[in-house]
């Protein structure tokens, strides 16, 4: 009987070699390993950046040459101090350029000047007592007495040109009708204000001349003199007054570096004050 299904051994085989292969996929390259450790490329990135920052640093301090470095500690001690110097300097010379107490705008707007400048010289005072670590001069000059003495013939000569600004209130009310003081407050103010022998005499001469004429007595000759008396008086004590401890300033300041007394010209506050520190001791290296 003949057989219908063929057996394995009746299968022809291919060699080997002949066999199809199916596709295999490539194996994965291993990973490109770098050169260079990662701390190495971390170091080298804040290498960069400092470069970068040192470039833009360099380029705001060069000058002419090489660059030269500003000590910021130095130049913020000296800020203040100048600060101090300025507050003072620059009130007195405004009193000053109002000798004539009676000139525009009037002893009202002189008074004022001198009340702005106690506050200012009172502020700069306290922030500079108030730097720690500050260069021995600089802490002897803001550290003088004399300081508090400034402050205290500023807050006199302020009290007296308030009392001059009523003197000549009253003054223009009676004898030319311009006065800004109606004579009853003039009179009660007056009485206030020089009930005692305090102030000086030719401003306690004008005023009782003030009085008496509100009491219908003829007293304009005594007046006028002792308005002109009391202008004379003004002008010597503000000639009077001078900053406090300059020299010492001076002194410190002429230490410093250039490059730190450059950065200090251009401040909108330490350079003023530099400015008339030189006109009145002399310019600094």
């Amino acid at each position: 009987m003949a057989r219908t299904t063929a057996r394995p051994s009746d299968i022809y085989r291919l060699p080997e070699h002949a066999r199809p292969v199916p596709p295999r996929a490539a194996p994965p390259e291993p990973p490109q390993r770098s050169r260079f450790p990662g701390w190495m490329r971390a170091a080298g990135a804040v290498a960069a950046v400092l470069v970068v920052v040192g470039i833009v640093r360099g380029s705001n301090i060069a000058t002419t040459g090489d660059a030269q470095l500003v000590d910021v500690v130095s130049e913020d001690h000296a800020t203040a101090a100048l600060t101090l110097y300025g507050a003072q300097a620059s009130t007195i010379e405004q009193l000053r350029e109002r000798e004539d107490i009676y000139g525009n705008p009037g002893p009202g707007a002189t008074s004022a000047i001198a009340a702005e400048g106690i506050r200012q010289s009172q502020r700069a005072l306290n922030d500079a007592r108030e730097v720690a670590g500050a260069d021995p001069l600089a802490a002897g000059y803001w550290n003088s007495a004399a300081h508090s003495e400034v402050i205290e013939d500023l807050r006199g000569l302020r009290e007296q040109a308030e009392l001059i600004a009523l003197l000549t209130a009253t003054h223009d009310t009676l004898y030319s009708g311009a006065g800004s003081i109606p004579l009853p407050e003039a009179r009660d103010r007056l009485n206030g204000a020089f009930s005692d022998s305090s102030q000086p005499t030719p401003m306690r001469q004008w005023a009782d001349a003030l009085l008496e004429e509100m009491e219908e007595r003829d007293r304009v000759s005594e007046a006028t003199q002792a308005r002109e008396a009391t202008g004379d008086l003004w002008r010597f004590e503000v000639k009077k007054v001078e900053p406090a401890a300059d020299r010492l300033l001076h002194h410190y300041v002429a230490r410093l570096s250039p490059a730190t007394i450059n950065g200090l010209r251009g401040h909108p506050v330490a350079g003023p004050a530099l400015e008339l520190l030189e006109r009145d001791r002399g310019p600094v290296p």
